[in-house]
């Protein structure tokens, strides 16, 4: 069995023992740099250690126990059989955490003179466990009984053993707890009717304390996710009536001038990682494209924790309107879907299989981490896994991934009754997405020609993170705040809602059993891959070049006189979705809706380096008369059968 990364690995290896042979020893420092780049290099120190023994003395990985077991707010029931099988997911710290910390931060800096330079094959490995200590730790558990394999990250050993041989190796009781379900108050008549509902309380498996390994071990491992099956995972979407078609959506944020420029996502990938969810992605999206005369895209369809056993049609929803949305707004990119294990750590493997593996530079997901209890914020999640996922989210960014969470469809109050922000979308590694309520102009039956106004819708996610700090170059435009400020932007995400198909779905929560069809969908599972989408644009005209984390250029344009003009700046709205708790929108950035939502054809100019424009030119004044008339003609040729052929299911 071998557990080492990829064959580069060993090739560096032999180039460092010939270079060792001709350069003397003192070089070679456990972390080095070049000049006043933050960002180390490897060195032979490092892979040339030995294979570790396991020290006498152990040490607890701190923080590594539900909050609720360790608070006794859960009862417990009976212990685990001791014969049952546990799989799980050994997350290994990031090596020089304090320099990576610091190169993380020049690349995203947009005034450093390493911003952008993201690390690559070579660059990225003095973060990296070394080969020696992934081969440490694995022998010492297969020494004990586990069966281990290789992972789609970098930083995560995928293990199983029976209960009866965790508990020895951990020090730790596997028990069966049962929590209530936490009371939501919906005081809207329209979010009761139009917001998925889920179930939430019952019984979970957990360690009724912390786990323990050697001491020499126990530093290098972050989390041991898998213990528990304490947090859940569900998409963010909901039904919705009224639906746009594409066209609909691409008139309405400026994307049809930018396609007529032959700007529209060629030669660029977009990733969604999704549940396994529709059996038949690339038939949905071919009748999809077939109704509204979008051009055909095959669909990579990637499987990183090998072929599912089954398709849940609550997904199928979730992954028919993220490919749609992306095609929608670049109908040229590429679009890779991986199905994933339905578990945190599978989500996030999802993603980092995408980075590590190249197949995309824009990823969008549409999904969040909840507890047992109920839909709950990133300070009431077990911090052990919002630090092991916040780590691989950084170690994707850093390779020039640009990551795209779903803002959260709980309003200000993930929980129904305490301020807070959704997690994934509260990391400062990722562009969290809100959702608008979009009005359309010159409507009339079955066409539309552009953009009329938007709110800020009451299910938008928005708020300040109790766990994570505002990143540099969040607080350097907005000012100091409490925390990471969510949301960074928006789009339509709740009504009107998108029409989606899919060959195999519960339509967005409305219908059971599954069936194929047309639906309205909505949620900031929409807005998410929409912003992917446009990404994609930003992307290729830029020729390609990675945009990573894209948060810090969006924020480096407010406070500027090309804000006015690249934003829609959504000043109506709330996100007081349960009770009287949330915020209201207002001018400039604010916890509903962000910065705001695209003037697509300006905010890609300004973002490609190209003229920006000025806050006293119209939406479409960086793009030629001619072709905006040759757009909105289009817009009167193609709006059609939007809301005519197909009966809302609500």
């Amino acid at each position: 069995m071998q557990i080492l990364y990829p064959g580069r690995l060993l090739i560096l290896g032999l180039f460092i023992t010939l270079v060792s042979f001709f350069v003397p020893q003192s070089t070679f420092d456990a972390v080095a740099q070049v000049g006043t780049n933050p960002c180390a290099v490897p060195t032979l120190q490092e892979y040339a250690s030995s294979v570790m023994v396991p020290s006498k003395t152990n040490d607890t990985l701190q923080n590594n126990v539900v909050p609720e077991v360790q608070n006794q707010q859960a009862q417990m029931v009976s212990p685990v059989k001791q014969d049952t099988i546990v799989s799980m997911q050994i997350m290994m710290h990031l090596r020089h955490q304090e320099q990576f910390a610091k190169c993380l931060d020049s690349i995203n800096d947009p005034t450093s003179a390493n911003y952008g330079h993201f690390l690559n094959d070579t660059t990225i490995l003095p973060y990296l466990p070394t080969p020696n200590q992934r081969l440490s730790i694995v022998s010492y558990l297969t020494e004990n009984g586990f069966k281990v394999e290789n992972s789609s990250s970098y930083l995560t050993l995928k293990a199983s053993a029976p209960i009866s041989t965790v508990e020895n190796m951990f020090g730790i009781k596997m028990k069966i707890y049962h929590v209530p379900a936490w009371p939501r108050i919906d005081n809207n008549e329209n979010v009761q009717k139009f917001v998925r509902i889920h179930n939430y309380g019952g019984f979970f498996y957990a360690p009724d304390s912390v786990p323990h390994l050697p001491s020499n071990f126990a530093v290098l491992v972050d989390s041991i996710q898998g213990l528990d099956n304490y947090t859940l995972v569900r998409p963010l979407e909901s039904t919705c009536t009224g639906p746009f078609c594409p066209q609909g959506i691409q008139a309405g944020y400026s994307v049809l001038p930018l396609h007529a420029l032959g700007l529209n996502g060629t030669g660029q990938s977009v990733a969604v990682v999704d549940c396994p969810g529709d059996p038949n992605p690339q038939d949905a999206l071919d009748t999809y494209d077939a109704q509204y005369g979008l051009g055909h895209t095959a669909l990579k369809i990637v499987y990183p924790g090998g072929m599912p056993s089954s398709y849940d049609p609550s997904w199928a929803s979730e992954t028919m309107m993220d490919v749609e949305a992306v095609h929608t707004m670049a109908p040229g990119a590429r679009i890779i879907l991986a199905y994933v294990d339905c578990t945190p750590g599978g989500l996030v493997q999802g993603i980092d299989y995408v980075a590590e593996n190249h197949l995309a530079s824009i990823v969008s997901n549409s999904w969040g981490f909840v507890c047992s209890s109920g839909a709950c914020s990133d300070s009431q999640l077990s911090p052990s896994l919002v630090s092991s996922t916040h780590d691989n989210l950084a170690l994707d960014s850093a390779q020039g991934l640009s990551i795209l969470f779903a803002s959260g469809d709980e309003g200000a109050t993930p929980d129904g009754s305490t301020l807070g922000t959704d997690y994934p979308s509260s990391d400062p590694n990722v562009l969290a997405v809100g959702a608008t309520n979009l009005a359309l102009t010159g409507c009339n039956g079955t066409t539309c020609s552009g953009y009329g106004s938007e709110s800020g819708a009451q299910i938008s996610g928005g708020g300040y993170s109790k766990y994570f700090v505002e990143p540099p170059w969040q607080s350097s435009a907005l000012g100091q705040k409490s925390g990471r400020a969510v949301p960074d932007v928006s789009m339509l995400g709740y009504i009107p809602g998108f029409w989606v198909y899919s060959t195999s779905s519960d339509k967005c929560g409305a219908t059971l059993p599954a069936s194929s069809g047309w639906f309205g969908c909505a949620g900031t599972s929409l807005s998410s891959p929409l912003w992917a989408g446009y990404l994609a644009l930003v992307q290729q005209m830029k020729g390609g070049m990675l945009l990573g984390n894209v948060a810090p250029a969006l924020y480096a344009t407010y406070n500027t006189t090309s804000y006015p003009c690249s934003f829609h700046d959504i000043t109506s709205g709330n996100n007081a979705l349960s009770g009287n708790l949330g915020y209201s929108a207002g001018p400039g950035w604010n916890p509903v809706t962000g910065l705001g939502t695209p003037i697509s054809d300006n905010l890609t100019m300004l973002l490609a380096g190209k003229t920006p424009c000025q806050s006293n030119i119209p939406e479409f004044g960086s793009v030629a008369p001619v072709v905006l008339a040759f757009a909105v003609m289009g817009i009167i040729i193609q709006i059609k059968n939007c809301t005519e052929k197909y009966v809302v299911i609500s």
